[in-house]
């Protein structure tokens, strides 16, 4: 079926797809060539008859293709889901697609179809740990890597432990602004989760940078005159997913 565009579709008749010969017991989609559309593997019930792959040689339509890491998660990201936001033919269109380990479930990168729309206003990845990702003004026709962000858990004023894959490295660094930073060394996660205790005599914030995000952690104070510390966890982006 093509899609017109306007909420209705016409059956196509006169391509491979649908001509030739039903004898596929199953089939997968995926983008094999990566370029951006998506191809068909039809697999034969007939032993010892090979499988048929259909190549899609696309048009002039934008798309997005990412491929999830998961850290907290399983390292596949199946179970999680992503939400695309984009402007496509004029029209505000909100898709989602959700990853997937079933069999024949064909590509585990998650493949968004985009129309005319140049970027996504919101891109959304909400992890099976429970972590969320959120993007703004991501370029279209391109593939991203996107790896979850370790889960950091506040322990008490300046302490935390880490949550990710074992053998994951952080460097951690201290600010008091934002601006400048100050290397306090390097932290390997060796168990699956790290207790960070802090440094002595450190101030200010606490960034454990990893693959482009920054994690935050901070404390303050939860009432005026009340000395107890309340930590508080944040996540901050200072570079865009990697192709």
């Amino acid at each position: 079926m093509r899609n017109n565009r306007d909420g209705t579709f016409v059956e196509v008749t006169i391509d491979p797809l649908t001509t030739d010969p039903a004898s596929s017991g199953a089939s997968a989609w995926a983008d094999y060539d990566n370029d951006g559309f998506l191809d068909a593997l039809a697999c034969s019930r007939a032993l010892n008859t090979p499988n048929d792959l259909y190549r899609n040689d696309g048009s002039q339509n934008r798309w997005i293709l990412l491929k999830l890491a998961g850290t907290v998660s399983n390292r596949s990201a199946i179970g999680a889901k992503v939400r695309a936001q984009a402007t496509i033919w004029g029209q505000s269109v909100q898709q989602m697609r959700e990853v997937s380990g079933t069999p024949y479930a064909g590509d585990l990168r998650a493949h968004f179809g985009l129309g005319d729309a140049t970027n996504v206003t919101t891109l959304r990845i909400e992890w099976p740990s429970g972590i969320v990702q959120e993007f703004a003004n991501v370029a279209t026709s391109q593939i991203l890597t996107i790896t979850e962000p370790a889960r950091l858990v506040p322990l008490g004023p300046r302490e935390f432990q880490i949550r990710c894959w074992k053998g994951m490295q952080f460097e951690v660094q201290q600010s008091h602004n934002l601006q400048t930073l100050d290397s306090l060394g390097m932290v390997t996660n060796v168990t699956g989760t790290l207790d960070f205790p802090g440094y002595p005599g450190q101030s200010g914030r606490l960034l454990l940078l990893s693959g482009g995000v920054a994690l935050t952690a901070r404390s303050r104070r939860r009432s005026r005159g009340d000395e107890a510390q309340v930590p508080v966890v944040e996540a901050n982006r200072l570079a865009p997913p990697s192709r």
